[in-house]
């Protein structure tokens, strides 16, 4: 995936009444699908004295059919602590999507088409104070989901399904009157004929292993084609360099997917 970045500083709009800070960001103005690509490469000029490790904050605004949050945005931008995502067609927010990004603070997903959140979602970014879904749309939501964040102050739940509520300034009657309101109105019914979501997140998981697997073999074959080469143009040595690391990147990726399967099959099966 290439990203096309604006660098600029700017105002880091946690919640729609205020709550700005302001910091050096990539405001995305495109964002290209790259096959032969597992990673994120950026494409942008910095500002005078400033690289990718001085940006503290990314902002993607209405590119649609996003689907979910980019994997290995800290691989690039290791300081990363506010994320916007907003208008670009999320349809969820798993545990999963959250790796890596354990020093963000702030969370900002407005306008987008994500449907329900479960009791582990925020595991891997427990260092949020800022969390914003305004304009989703949550039907589901577990009432754990706040219980690993500790530092939370503010949470925008506004015009969903099933909550349209606030949490401001650490105030601890809204968050109580928040989490009474998703116990009342976002809860998951089970029944027969409910199809177990873990069972679903499991077939979803094998099919991107699945691709990663056949992806990483053609970059290898690809690489092995240019070995051969090198001799006789050295310059192709980046080439092999670049696709190397992009290989470890998903090797990586792929490690995390599969002990995330093994997991969920315990709980599966333990249903």
């Amino acid at each position: 995936m290439e990203l096309q970045c604006q660098f600029k500083i700017q105002n880091f709009t946690f919640h729609k009444n205020g709550r700005n800070e302001s910091g050096y960001t990539c405001r995305v103005k495109n964002v290209t699908y790259n096959p032969e690509l597992n990673t994120i490469v950026i494409i942008g000029d910095h500002q005078e004295f400033m690289t990718n490790a001085d940006v503290r904050g990314l902002s993607v605004d209405s590119v649609r059919n996003l689907k979910r949050i980019p994997y290995g945005l800290t691989k690039v931008f290791p300081n990363l602590i506010y994320l916007q995502i907003r208008r670009c067609g999320l349809t969820s927010l798993t545990k999963r999507d959250l790796i890596g990004l354990e020093h963000l603070q702030g969370l900002w997903l407005p306008e987008n088409d994500i449907v329900s959140l479960e009791a582990d979602v925020f595991e891997n970014c427990q260092g949020l104070k800022y969390l914003c879904l305004l304009k989703n749309k949550l039907k589901f939501i577990s009432s754990d989901i706040f219980k690993p964040l500790k530092n939370l102050t503010d949470v925008n739940f506004s015009e969903n399904t099933c909550i349209d509520k606030n949490y401001l300034g650490g105030n601890k009657d809204q968050l109580n009157a928040m989490i009474e309101e998703i116990l009342k109105k976002c809860q998951k019914t089970v029944n027969g004929n409910e199809i177990d979501e873990s069972k679903l997140e499991i077939i979803s998981l094998k099919k991107e292993i699945f691709q990663l697997k056949n992806q990483c073999a053609a970059l290898e074959n690809k690489v092995n084609e240019l070995e051969l080469q090198k001799n006789v143009n050295p310059g192709i040595l980046s080439r092999i360099d670049l696709l190397e690391q992009v290989i470890s990147d998903m090797q990586i990726r792929m490690t995390m997917m599969e002990d995330l399967d093994l997991n969920l099959k315990v709980i599966s099966s333990s249903n």
